[in-house]
């Protein structure tokens, strides 16, 4: 399972998903862009 986040930037809209229980890294983590 993985966490959603999502953060307003520059008037779009990021989904950042990052692996729950793992630290945040480049490689952990997948950007969608809006």
């Amino acid at each position: 399972m993985e966490n959603v986040i999502q953060i307003q930037s520059a008037g779009k809209i990021k989904k950042v998903y990052v692996k729950s229980g793992q630290a945040v890294d480049k490689g952990q983590i997948m950007i969608e862009l809006e």
